[in-house]
Parts: structure tokens; C-alpha cells; sequence
């Protein structure tokens, strides 16, 4: 089972496994014959038992299966004791048997499924649970067994249930022993298996029948893909049942046994005849492996970026197949958990009633697992009490001189278990003073994992396809069906993006991307019928969202302060990294607004939809709809009269719906229900955009003369011409506040000569090749026209700091009637954070990286050619242009667009030219590559923007939730938390990671 746990999510295997072993050592004890006094003969290898039967006389040098209570070969896998033949003795199949993947029957063959595997879930409990029969009981009602919060997850995000509860099972469950705690239910259906028809044109209509057919494979009834026979399945192989977690398979699934009839170059058996009392890691990350993959964070490694090269010869790259992909195994990328690092198991952890459940039927992780980090760590103000957060005894937890310890239960080793009392308090040898500055009661409501999770893997807009013209094994139902899905598809992708929430526990936890996809569907006649659709909730919601985990990724550095109390995206306001690109976009010249219909596979391919007259345009903004990223309203700047307001919505019948009187509109930005507009000489107009037919203004901000803007909420960046940036707090409208100023030149007797700026925030790694984590900080990009570019560092905006140039190199800013017609200006600026992939032989690292694009004219612009600058700014201190892409048509404005065409996402910046938008393909940074025009030549174009829908802003500055969550007590931040959260004071030492939990020893 893939694992999502929120609140309690450092919970464990362990206990499970050891309190097994035992029950099954006391279960054989009552069922086997009284041992025979005085001096045994030595029993062959297999058993006493089993040579008893016979068994052995085939199976000789097979292990003890179960050596804490010898028993005998049939009293596990039934057979004839007596034959003497191995037609006689083994159980024969009643019929023809499946060699895939499909859940069988809860019926299936009884006999022969307990021959090949008596730990299978529909024997196990005549088996097994012959002595274990609450535990069998209580497991079959477990997560492991139902899948529940797995499968509800895609049904609410995409309207097919009201209610933030678990609907269904893989098949049905019920609760009959007349205890139920609040939350947990009575009982569950099975998996619905028919998809509604009347659904057939929305998302809705086809998530059922991919959760049938690819979402079935991660749970205790079946093996999963790695069927018995089937090679390439490395890393996959395990039993199923029990046996799962309590016998163990090799990554190439081929048995090392004693037994000399078993097929040693057959893959999918065990790789030994015996069980084990606590799984190791490598058992349990046979499952957790997808979704959140808290098996890969725990051990270091991720799924790699689509298209990144891998494998032996690619440095920082698994070197075989596992799960039937290479990982990324680059510490200082991808760190293993401190944990695992130190030798523990997952089972060191997570308890008995973790996994095999507790006898309730629980909807989520998070209801379901007892273990907490508290539980081992104790809190800022006690010791562990060395009990789960449930109360039940931790017995692997001992105190020794005042100090916890615990001893793994896999391999017996000892591990010293730092207290978080002890390390902020100043008395005891573990006192830490950065972390004792942390720790205060301000973050007591903070799961530890929030600040100790290192980093995570994000895979935002997931997409699968389903093709009705191709059928599909129905694993549910055994039955191939009309409809192949596919659903390994992932669009962008980030290492180091970091978000959070409230959890079900009313805590800060950290959030991800989990099972929220987008999805395309392509008819019987192969035509297509829906093209990445995005899912809606019933409750009007985008369903494209996140929800709070574990990560598995703990350091003992933590993160620093600024990565929560100055990023607008982790909180959930967004970023510029994420936007998909959709359908339409729309070009402004000197005539008016025209619409075009964008063909993302070949842009200059794209067809015109409509134009709107509205002559003297020389800027343009969208409001794009929160579900879809579809356009709502365009704003268009009328140059020295106002501003137009046009109702999008049908892209083909554009209406102008009003116009908004102000004096030189330079530059728009629409956030929310605001409009902000660069008015020149005015200065900075807000307006309230509640009724986009009749705006409201709220604000008008004093500047020298306002060109260009961009928001970092809750601070609105202003490229202000000759005075610089200045930066206003906006939070409230009616009460804006400068907080900020940028001089580019640092000498504010000189002019400057801005005319944009784009802000960035630049999160922290986890190792900077020291073992520490490396600085985060809120980056301004601005486009300083005939001084060049600038990068500042304005995580803190009343104090910036100029990055590059370097402070001490002087920027000349000669007037500019001095300067000759080939000076050139930058005239235009974005960001954004991306990967760049490697070369296939791992010479060239794939590496995600911060960027800033800046749009460079000569002076003279008649007939002068410009240039799109690449510029790597990972690095501020030392920025490098990796790619110059000369644009003959000229390059006064740009907009950056990402489209996804399957498998692929390709990255484009479009730019305004003197008689068209030429269409620059950037996906590979180092080499754009220049494809011709969006929409014809002959068009003065002033400005243009796309469709866009933004994948990682799950509210709005105001507060109002865009994406919704489909766990009960979960949320994302308020306004009012938001602007707490990144209005918190912070020293100048607050820019690195808190300290250290403390030492092994």
C-alpha cells in the first residue's frame, strides 16, 4: 500500500511484526504435539515435522518456515501427508489458473491458494487464524487490506462524493464486534466497478474505471505486477497476505532456498522458506514506493524527472532497475533519512496496530497510525513516556542513565534516541542553541516532521489517458473492458518546492502533490473527447490539489525560518514554476485584442478565434478561472486613457464590459478580486474587481512613474522608471504602506532606468557538500534598461540587498540621449524555477535550477534585431547566461507558457515584436531555439498572455480556497494565518537551518 500520512505519520511496522511472531509462536505451541523427553534425534533440515510427512523426502535442506513453533508442511499448505508421490501429495488447481495481476475471487480455489501460499488473505484466516484469529481479524479491517483512503481520494476531487469520508473498499468490510470510535466505520462496500455514462463528458466519468484497472495493485490480496514467472519486476517481488511482510523476497525475486525441487531461474519466490518476526526496510518498500514514496525518501532516493537520463554510467542515478525504473541516488539532492541513515527500520518505528490495523475500519492514514515523533522524542517539555500516542506500551524504548534508547527490532542494534527537552535546555550536555531559539511554544503546534523533512518530490499536474478504442484488464472484476488507462505521466516536477497545511490534528504539516490528476480520454474511434481536463469537486473546488504527509525525509538540520515565514508558496499563494499553459491566448497590437486558439504541438500552427478594436493598447492582463485556467476577463491598457475591461469567457465573441478612467497605464496585474495598475506619472491604481462590470478603486500608491509590476504577497513590487523598485505592502487596501526601496545603482543622486521586475523565491538544499543546508532567499529580478540586469536579495524588503552586480562594482547610468543607437536596453524580465536535463551519458547532470529571462532591444528599435537572454540565477552571486536567442523581429515584452504534450513538457517564451509574436522554444535552456510567429506577421504587438492554470496556489490572497481537500479536519492557511505566518520578525541569523536534534551515541 502507497502511504499518505499526515499528522502521525512517523508511525511503524515494527511492533506489528515482533507481537506476530509471537502470537504465532504461542498459536503453534497450543496446536502441536508435546515434544518428546529425553535426547531427540537431529531432525533433518526442513523440520522434524516435515520429515514426519514425508516431505522432506523431496524437500530435503528446506528451511523452518516457522522455527518459534515448529509445525507441520500440511498444517500450512494442506496436501496428503501420506502420499509418497508428488501427484498424490500436492493440491491440484480445480481449473485453468490466471497468470496476471488480477485480484482473484474471494472464493478462488480455496484449497490450492492455501497449497501455494497459506498467508493468502482468503485462507489466512483458516490458516493463520487458526491460532491468530483476532489479529487475522483485525488485519483484514486494516488499510493494508481495504485501500480505503486510497480510492476515496480521487472520487471526492472529482465529484463523485460530497462527504471528505472513505467510501469504498477493494472489497467489501465490515465491523461486527459493536465498538466503533468516532471516525471509523461500520462498514464499507466494495469498489464500484461501472462508470456513470451520464458522467462520460467530465473527468468524473472515467476515474472509476482507471481506480479498477491501474490503482488495485498495492494492497495485501493480490502480489502485485510481479506475478510468479514474470521477469523485470525487480524490487517488486513479494507474496501476498501475510506473507507480504513476513517472508521475504530477494530484488530479483529468485529463491536462494535450501530446497532442491524449486526453480532457482523462476523469478517470484521467496528467497528463503522461513519467516521473519520484524519486515526490513527492503520488504517494506516492495509497496511504498508511488504516490508519496515515503520508501524512496526514507532511503534517499526519488523518481526521476520525465525524460532524465539514468543508470549505470549517469552519476547520481541507481545503477539497476527497480520497480522497473532508475532512481535519483544523489545525497546532496536527495538525502536518505536520518533514521534510515543510522540503521533503522521502518518497523523501528511503526507499530503492530500501525499496520495490521487495530480492529477498526479507518478511511486515512492518518486515523490509523498510532506512532507519533513525540511518542520516541518526547516533547519541548517532557521526555518520552515511552508509550504511542495511543497510551499502549513501546517496549523497544528503554532509559538508561536518564537517556532513551531503543533497540531495533529487525537486527537488534541500539540506537540513542535524542529528547527534544534535553536539547533546548541549557543545562544538559545536548543543549543546541539554534534549536532551542525554534522550539518555543510559537511552533508547539507544528508536527516535527514540518521544519525536520528535508525535502520531498512534487509532481504537479499528474496526468493519465484513457483510450476506449483499446481494452483493459478490469482487476477487480478479472474481465478485460473497453478502456486503457495510463497513468505514469507527470508534467512538472520540483525537489526542493516546499508547502503546508493544517493536518486532521489541527497541525502544521508538510503538503504533496498525491493521487490529483488531470486526465485526457479518447473515444472508441480513437478520436479525443476530453484533453487534459482538470477535476472538480461537488463543492465547486478544484480537485488538482494536495494534501498533508510524512514525507520520510527527516534531517537533523532543520529548515531555515525563512522558507516558511517569507515564501508566499509554501503557504499556498503560488508560484511562477507551475503555470500550464491552456487553450487560448491573446495578442494586443496597436489595433486592438485578437484571440487565437493555440495548437500546442505546433504554435505557429495556431488559428485565430476573434478580434476586438481597441486601438492604443500597451498592456494586457487575464483573470483565468479557478478551475480550468480558462479566461474569464482581459484587462487592457489604453495608453494614455484607461483601462478596458473584456468579459472572455466565449473566446470566440469577446465583449468589452467596461472602461476604467485612469491616466498613462503602463503596466496590469490581476490578483484575486484586485487589479493593480502601473499608471505612470499617477502612480499605482488599485481597483476592486468583486463586479469586474463596475470596479471599484480601493488605493492609489505615489510613485515617479510607475511601468511595470509584480506581487509577492504581500508585497507589491513597483519598476518605477528612474527611481528604481519600490515595494508596498498591499495587504490591506486602504492602508498600503512603503516598506521598500531597490536603487540599482546604489546612488540615490543618479537616475535609474527600470522598466521591470519579477520576484522569485529560492528555497533551500538540503546539503551544500558540508552537510549544510544551503541559504534560502526571495530573489528580485529587474530589468534595468540601459544599466543592464540586477538580481536583490529582498527576503527581508526593508533591508534588500543587491546581489549582482556585486555592491562594490559602480553601475555608470549615462543619460540616454548620450547613448549610441547600439546600446542596449533590457526591457523585460521573467522567472522561474526548472529542470534542464543531462546527457545521456551523465557528463552533463540533469539539475533543476532558477532562471530569469530578459527581453534586450538596442536603442534604436526601427529595424534592430533583439534578444532573449537566458540567465541562470541559481546562483544570484553569479549569474550565468547560458543561451543568447537573437529575435530579428525585435523583443520589447515576454510571457513565459508551458504546454504538455504527451510525454513531454515544453517550455516556450513568446515575444513581443514589432509585427508579430515570435514563439521561442526554451525547453532546453542552453539551446532556445527560435520556431516562428504565434499568429501571423504584420501585428504591432504590444503585450500578450496565455491561458494559464496554476497548479501550486491552493488559495487566494484573500484567503479564499481554490483547490480543495479530500481529507476531513484538513485546510489550508486563512488570510489572516498567511500574513501572520510571513509577517514574523526575523534576526539576521534566521536565514539558515535550526540546529541539530542531537548526537548518536
Amino acid at each position: 500500500m502507497v502511504a499518505r500520512l499526515p499528522g502521525r505519520r512517523v508511525r511503524s511496522l515494527a511492533r506489528a511484526a515482533l507481537l506476530l511472531a509471537l502470537f504465532v509462536a504461542g498459536a503453534a505451541a497450543a496446536t502441536s504435539p508435546a515434544p518428546r523427553q529425553g535426547a531427540a534425534p537431529a531432525a533433518p533440515r526442513g523440520g522434524a515435522l516435515a520429515a514426519a510427512e514425508g516431505c522432506t523426502n523431496c524437500h530435503g535442506g528446506i528451511e523452518e518456515m516457522h522455527p518459534w513453533q515448529p509445525l507441520s508442511c500440511t498444517a500450512c499448505h494442506g496436501g496428503d501427508a501420506k502420499a509418497t508421490k508428488k501427484e498424490q501429495a500436492h493440491v491440484k488447481p480445480r481449473g485453468p489458473l490466471p497468470n496476471d495481476e488480477r485480484l482473484l475471487p474471494l472464493d478462488f480455489d480455496p484449497e490450492w491458494l492455501q497449497f501455494t501460499n497459506p498467508g493468502d488473505l482468503r485462507v489466512a484466516k483458516r490458516v493463520c487464524g487458526s491460532c491468530h484469529t483476532n489479529e487475522c481479524d483485525d488485519l483484514f479491517k486494516s488499510l493494508h487490506c481495504t485501500t480505503a483512503g486510497h480510492l476515496s481520494d480521487s472520487l471526492y476531487e472529482n465529484g463523485l462524493t460530497k462527504e471528505r469520508r472513505t467510501r469504498y473498499s477493494i472489497f467489501p468490510v465490515a465491523d461486527k464486534d459493536g465498538r466503533r470510535p468516532p471516525g471509523a466505520y461500520a462498514e464499507l462496500p466494495g469498489f464500484p466497478r461501472a462508470d456513470d455514462p451520464a458522467r462520460r463528458d467530465s473527468l468524473a466519468g472515467h476515474v472509476t474505471d482507471l481506480g479498477r484497472k491501474s490503482c488495485m495493485q498495492c494492497h495485501l490480496w493480490g502480489s502485485g505486477t510481479a506475478v510468479r514467472g514474470r521477469l523485470g519486476q525487480d524490487g517488486n517481488y513479494r507474496g501476498a497476505g501475510c506473507s507480504a511482510c513476513h517472508v521475504t523476497y530477494a530484488d530479483d525475486g529468485l529463491s536462494r532456498s535450501g530446497d532442491p525441487t524449486i526453480d532457482r531461474f523462476e523469478p517470484g519466490h521467496p528467497e528463503r522458506h522461513a519467516m521473519v518476526k520484524a519486515p526490513p526496510t527492503q520488504t517494506c518498500v516492495r509497496c511504498h514506493v508511488g504516490d508519496a514514496s515515503i520508501g524512496l525518501h526514507f532511503r534517499g532516493l526519488a523518481q526521476l524527472v520525465p525524460g532524465m537520463p539514468a543508470g549505470p554510467e549517469v552519476p547520481g542515478t541507481t545503477n539497476a532497475l527497480q520497480n522497473g525504473v532508475f532512481y535519483v541516488n544523489d545525497r546532496a539532492i536527495v538525502p536518505p533519512d536520518v533514521h534510515h541513515e543510522r540503521g533503522m527500520h521502518c518497523v523501528d518505528c511503526h507499530t503492530m496496530r500501525d499496520v495490521m490495523g487495530d480492529g477498526e475500519i479507518w478511511g486515512f492514514m492518518e486515523h490509523a497510525v498510532e506512532i507519533e515523533c513525540t511518542d520516541c522524542h518526547g516533547t519541548f517539555d517532557e521526555v518520552s513516556a515511552l508509550v504511542t500516542s495511543r497510551g499502549r506500551k513501546l517496549d523497544h524504548l528503554k532509559v538508561e542513565a536518564g537517556l532513551v534508547y531503543l533497540e531495533s527490532k529487525v537486527d537488534g542494534k541500539r540506537h540513542f534516541i535524542p529528547q527534544a527537552a534535553h536539547v533546548i535546555d541549557p543545562a544538559r550536555p545536548e543543549y543546541n542553541a539554534k534549536a532551542a531559539r525554534a522550539m518555543t511554544p510559537q511552533h508547539e503546534r507544528l508536527e516535527c516532521y514540518t521544519c525536520h523533512a528535508a525535502w520531498n518530490v512534487n509532481f504537479f499536474g499528474f496526468h493519465f489517458d484513457r483510450n476506449e478504442s483499446f481494452t483493459q484488464l478490469d482487476l477487480v472484476s478479472g474481465e478485460r473492458t473497453a478502456g486503457r488507462c495510463s497513468t505514469q505521466e507527470k508534467v512538472f516536477a520540483t525537489y526542493k518546492h516546499f508547502y503546508f497545511g493544517w493536518n486532521d490534528e489541527q497541525k502544521i504539516a508538510p503538503y504533496l502533490v498525491g493521487f490529483s490528476t488531470m486526465g485526457s480520454v479518447h473515444g472508441a474511434d480513437g478520436a479525443l473527447h476530453l484533453d487534459q481536463e482538470l477535476p472538480v469537486t461537488a463543492a465547486g473546488l478544484s480537485g488538482m490539489t494536495m494534501i498533508h504527509h510524512q514525507l520520510h525525509s527527516t534531517r537533523a538540520q532543520a529548515r531555515g525560518c525563512v522558507e516558511c515565514h517569507r515564501s508566499p508558496a509554501t503557504v499556498g499563494l503560488g508560484s511562477p514554476s507551475f503555470q500550464l499553459s491552456r487553450e487560448v491566448a491573446a495578442l494586443l497590437d496597436l489595433r486592438g485584442v485578437h484571440l487565437i486558439a493555440v495548437d500546442r504541438e505546433n504554435l505557429d500552427a495556431s488559428t485565430p478565434l476573434a478580434s476586438l478594436a481597441l486601438p492604443g493598447g500597451v498592456a494586457i492582463a487575464a483573470r483565468c478561472d479557478d478551475l480550468q485556467g480558462r479566461f474569464e476577463t482581459l484587462f487592457v491598457a489604453i495608453g494614455g486613457a484607461g483601462v478596458a475591461v473584456i468579459d472572455a469567457r466565449k473566446a470566440a465573441f469577446p465583449e468589452k464590459v467596461a472602461f476604467l478612467s485612469t491616466d498613462d497605464p503602463r503596466d496590469l496585474l490581476v490578483r484575486g478580486n484586485v487589479l493593480y495598475v502601473a499608471d505612470g506619472r499617477a502612480g499605482v491604481r488599485l481597483f476592486d474587481l468583486a463586479n469586474p462590470r463596475q470596479p471599484k478603486v480601493l488605493a492609489t500608491l505615489p510613485t515617479r512613474e510607475a511601468v511595470g509590476l509584480d506581487l509577492a504577497w504581500p508585497h507589491l513590487y513597483v519598476a518605477d522608471a528612474t527611481a528604481g523598485v519600490k515595494i508596498f505592502d498591499v495587504s490591506v487596501a486602504g492602508k498600503v504602506d512603503l516598506v521598500g526601496h531597490l536603487d540599482p545603482n546604489l546612488d540615490p543622486s543618479r537616475a535609474d532606468d527600470v522598466h521591470a521586475v519579477k520576484v522569485l523565491f529560492q528555497w533551500a538544499r538540503p546539503d551544500d557538500g558540508t552537510g549544510e543546508r544551503t541559504d534560502a532567499r526571495v530573489l528580485a529580478a529587474v530589468a534595468g534598461g540601459l544599466q543592464g540586469f540586477f538580481l536583490f536579495d529582498v527576503t527581508e524588503p526593508s533591508r534588500p540587498e543587491r546581489l549582482f552586480p556585486p555592491p562594490e562594482v559602480r553601475v555608470e547610468t549615462p543619460a540616454t540621449s548620450a547613448q549610441p543607437e547600439s546600446a542596449n536596453r533590457v526591457l523585460d524580465v521573467q522567472v522561474l524555477s526548472r529542470f534542464d536535463l543531462g546527457s545521456p551519458g551523465g557528463d552533463i547532470a540533469t539539475e533543476e535550477h532558477d532562471y530569469a529571462y530578459f527581453a534586450v532591444q538596442p536603442l534604436e528599435e526601427t529595424m534592430t534585431p533583439g534578444a532573449i537572454a537566458v540567465v541562470r540565477i541559481t546562483d544570484p552571486y553569479a549569474p550565468k547566461i547560458v543561451a543568447g536567442a537573437p529575435m530579428p523581429d525585435g523583443a520589447f515584452r515576454l510571457a513565459m507558457a508551458a504546454w504538455y504534450n504527451p510525454p513531454f513538457l515544453r517550455r516556450y517564451a513568446l515575444v513581443a515584436g514589432r509585427d508579430a509574436a515570435a514563439v521561442l522554444d526554451t525547453s532546453a535552456s542552453d539551446k532556445p531555439m527560435l520556431l516562428g510567429t504565434l499568429f501571423g506577421e504584420g501585428l504591432r504587438v504590444r503585450d500578450l498572455v496565455v491561458e494559464e492554470f496554476p497548479l501550486d496556489r491552493m488559495v487566494e490572497i484573500d484567503g479564499r480556497p481554490l483547490k480543495d481537500l479530500s481529507h476531513e479536519g484538513a485546510r489550508f492557511l486563512d488570510a489572516a494565518e498567511i500574513l501572520k505566518v510571513l509577517r514574523v520578525p526575523l534576526g539576521v541569523d534566521d536565514v539558515r537551518g535550526f540546529g541539530l536534534l542531537g548526537d548518536e551515541r
